[in-house]
């Protein structure tokens, strides 16, 4: 008998001291596992808790042959990617510098995108079009700045670490004949990089 694909349950759980905090539980193995996500403070709708176990719900159903039926967002791949590859294979300021570059540059474009429909037309006119980003000031107030060109290097960089990790290869081969979008989007970030290390050659040789 086939699996079961696991959602598991959010619900919003009521402390006495502090804000209410949302939780996640769900079965492995037959036993009850809960975790806590976070609080409404950081996480005020049931959408953003949603988003935030969404690379939960990846794992725990890693090796349900029905994983290939639920698309994965690029803000499900990232989290994963934070939560089980880079705090195991990076440096504590290299996860500061990657979770910062991500949050200001890469979630407010592709984080509710799904991976399969990350193109690389798509990536290559965004980056060829991303001079400014938008930062919350301490006031509350928003306003826009210039990415210069080593940050947007470093973006495009932390683009392909993110899709050329063991994360997105374990939802193309979860996601079977339907993996290849994932490919796509790994060539995506992959001609991206290229391009932009063959701008900074052009640069470099007319400084030259």
């Amino acid at each position: 008998m086939q699996a079961r694909y696991q959602y598991g349950s959010l619900r919003l759980r009521k402390r006495r001291k502090g804000p209410n905090v949302w939780e996640f539980r769900w079965l492995e193995n037959g036993t009850p596992k809960s975790m806590l996500i976070g609080t409404v403070e950081k996480l005020p709708t049931q959408a953003d808790a949603e988003r935030a176990v969404e690379h939960l719900r990846m794992k725990i159903n890693v090796d349900n042959p029905q994983q290939q039926f639920h698309r994965v967002t690029v803000q499900g791949l990232a989290d994963r990617f934070m939560a089980e590859y880079a705090s195991k294979k990076c440096r504590r300021n290299t996860r500061m510098s990657y979770q910062g570059l991500y949050n200001n540059h890469i979630k407010p474009r592709w984080g509710t995108q799904y991976v399969d429909d990350v193109r690389p037309m798509l990536v290559e006119d965004w980056f060829d079009r991303y001079n400014e980003y938008e930062v919350e000031l301490k006031d509350g107030q928003k306003t826009k700045k210039p990415v210069s060109r080593a940050v947007k290097s470093h973006v495009r960089n932390l683009m392909h670490t993110l899709f050329e990790s063991p994360v997105p290869k374990e939802v193309e081969e979860a996601a079977g004949p339907g993996g290849g979008a994932v490919q796509a989007a790994r060539t995506a970030t992959r001609r991206a990089r290229q391009d932009d290390g063959d701008r900074a050659s052009v640069l470099r040789a007319a400084e030259l």
